[in-house]
């Protein structure tokens, strides 16, 4: 009996130690941090599933020594473009006043990081890791929550600013606790090569009956009309 205690607790211990591995993983620090940079706005096309329409998708970024962090802030496009019918249909698939699609917002995140990556290591170009490599210079970003809503705002249209986003896409956490993870690593050979496609991995735990932590859309103004957050899910698009 006293031995299948001791197992007991000896099991226990090793799962509690992996879960706060895996968790330890959805951190954004670093060696040699600098801070987080103000919101930068890519303008992401996809001639294939949407043309013509410009998506915006802000974000921020924080260099370590051999890693750089990408923290997605919204991904937004003009919604009285006709070209991006078909890209508001793709994230609103039951139409406006629904719910959006929060597996189809992490495609969508999940393709521009690797456009995004591949031009900021462009322009700052790091310290070089030659190729084959290891060890590589890594480009991640960190979605907190591993169960997390999905929620858009919308604000008139102003056609004095023709272009600019009237409707932002957010995730909203919905645990403190676990992430989804997708990360890039490359090397230097005469200039920065990605090692293969993005890869995506998630921590989480049950999403069931977990409410949003937060309005991610508080700080905006009256002008937007704020639509209720999905229900939480994985928060994860992986196909690796």
């Amino acid at each position: 009996m006293k031995k299948l205690f001791f197992e007991i607790i000896i099991v226990l211990i090793i799962s509690v130690f992996c879960f706060s591995e895996g968790y330890a993983q959805c951190s954004e620090d670093g060696i040699d941090c600098g801070v987080w940079g103000g919101t930068q706005v890519y303008t992401y096309t996809d001639p294939l599933n949407f043309p013509g329409c410009e998506i915006h998708i802000g974000y921020q970024v924080k260099v370590c020594l051999g890693i750089t962090y990408f923290r997605l802030v919204y991904i937004g496009f003009d919604g009285e473009d006709p070209d991006c019918d078909l890209f508001l249909n793709f994230l609103l698939p039951t139409g406006i006043g629904n719910w959006a699609d929060g597996t189809r917002l992490a495609i969508i995140w999940r393709s521009a990081f690797g456009q995004i990556t591949q031009q900021w290591m462009n322009s700052a170009d790091p310290t070089h890791k030659p190729c084959p490599g290891p060890p590589f210079y890594y480009c991640k970003t960190i979605l907190p929550g591993g169960c997390a809503a999905t929620q858009y705002a919308i604000r008139p249209y102003d056609a004095t600013h023709p272009g600019q986003p009237t409707i932002h896409f957010k995730f909203s956490p919905c645990e403190t606790e676990g992430c989804c993870i997708t990360e890039i690593p490359f090397c230097w050979n005469n200039g920065w090569i990605a090692q293969g496609a993005a890869t995506t991995q998630i921590i989480a735990g049950d999403c069931n009956n977990l409410q949003p932590i937060g309005n991610p859309f508080q700080n905006y103004g009256i002008e937007w009309t704020i639509y209720p957050a999905s229900p939480c899910m994985k928060s994860c698009y992986i196909d690796n």
